[in-house]
């Protein structure tokens, strides 16, 4: 939707501290509570149920948890083919830094999870060979230590004989 000069106008302080602006007309109509709108809404509200009241509730507990723009930041419409070309090129550079950053943290993330998987293996391998040696000396009844789940696990996670161990 592209927005009207005059609003471009008031200022975008305005827009990102959350106060109105004293020359900004406001222009009160009923909202109507359409079937495309109870549809879009459907998986978080269901409006049949709760009506203009509920929906209004929703709004004033949903909107405050959602991020702000920085007082420095232009905010372009969902479509920003309406945006000038430096504008479009620096949301996609934006975008892509963002995406890239979101990609690091997954990759860090993935690996830690690795590296810990890795420790809880070689401790369960450590407590297997405890058992063992317990058996094998008579402190300990036989035990069947044999789970296909756990040998799975433990050749994703540690390296193959005679590899070396990080």
């Amino acid at each position: 939707m592209p927005r009207e000069a005059d609003e471009a106008s008031n200022g975008m302080a305005d827009r990102t501290t959350g106060v109105a602006s004293p020359g900004r007309t406001r222009v009160r109509g009923a909202l109507e509570l359409n079937d495309e709108l109870r549809e879009a809404l459907l998986p978080w509200l269901d409006l049949d149920e709760v009506g203009p009241i509920g929906l209004q509730s929703w709004l004033f507990s949903i909107v405050p948890a959602l991020p702000r723009p920085a007082l420095g930041d232009h905010v372009l419409d969902r479509d920003a083919s309406h945006g000038s070309l430096e504008e479009r090129l620096n949301a996609m550079a934006h975008a892509l830094a963002e995406c890239a950053s979101d990609r690091a943290r997954k990759n860090f993330q993935a690996a830690e999870y690795f590296r810990e998987n890795r420790v809880l293996v070689r401790r369960l391998k450590a407590l297997e060979a405890m058992i063992r040696t317990r058996v094998a000396t008579g402190k300990l009844s036989p035990v069947d230590l044999s789970d296909p789940q756990a040998e799975a696990a433990a050749r994703r996670y540690l390296p193959p004989k005679g590899g070396a161990l990080r």
